[in-house]
């Protein structure tokens, strides 16, 4: 069905995508009941984005690229939704932006790439972006529980989930879904590690990983990765 969509509406497609999913969020309350506090982080244009944010209550979500970030502001018309022009780091402050030389500034990173990196990508510009930690940012806005945890920031999903160690320690994070590396791949990044590994050795003492997919993934996915994928855990009952 999707294929046949793009060939009939061609560059028309995109818009048609957005107003479908504009039309499914006004809807969607009206049988379902929303569940409570999701985070995006890393959320590039909103493609993935725009097909959840409406299940949840309170939403809050992050990307750093300022162009990014000014093709968000549809999503702020929402009166549960709030969208930060900020960088998910282990510290608040300022710090380095790569933008690597494909379409749409996807996977840009706080880290370089290395110089035979697996995706073939070069940074073609550098800018400066403000950076806060995740955790500070929880007890200032004083969320106690997330029900869903997403995070896409190209290499740094690793080192931003165990800044907030205390929630996954405690159980207050029911669903978290990451992007990985998988296992043994000549790591893409100079300052930063982030593979499927590292994530099962975090999670593995409360969570159970449901699924390894590419977008949103869902339990039982089971997705062959060459170098990336995303990564599913739930909290153990």
């Amino acid at each position: 069905m999707k294929i046949l969509l793009r060939k009939i509406l061609g560059t028309k497609y995109s818009l048609f995508v957005r107003r479908f999913w504009k039309v499914y969020a006004l809807i969607y309350p009206v049988f379902f009941k929303k569940k409570g506090t999701f985070i995006y982080v890393g959320i590039n244009l909103g493609d993935s984005f725009q097909k959840i944010f409406f299940k949840y209550e309170k939403v809050y979500g992050f990307e750093p690229n300022p162009e990014n970030y000014k093709k968000l502001n549809h999503f702020q018309k929402y009166k549960n939704v709030k969208i930060y022009n900020l960088a998910l780091s282990d510290e608040d402050g300022e710090t380095s932006f790569f933008l690597p030389d494909n379409l749409n500034n996807v996977s840009a990173s706080l880290s370089d790439f290395s110089e035979h990196n697996p995706f073939s990508l070069k940074s073609k510009r550098i800018i400066k972006v403000k950076t806060i930690n995740l955790l500070s940012f929880l007890i200032k806005h004083q969320i106690h529980f997330i029900d869903f945890y997403l995070s896409d920031i190209e290499g740094y999903d690793f080192k931003v989930l165990t800044t907030i160690k205390d929630y996954i320690d405690s159980k207050k994070i029911k669903l978290i879904q990451v992007e990985a590396l998988k296992n043994g791949v000549e790591n893409p990044y100079i300052n930063t590690f982030n593979f499927e590994e590292n994530f099962d050795d975090l999670l593995e003492k409360n969570y159970i990983k449901k699924g390894r997919g590419s977008g949103i993934v869902k339990a039982g996915d089971n997705y062959l990765a060459d170098t990336t994928l995303d990564l599913l855990y739930e909290l153990r009952k």
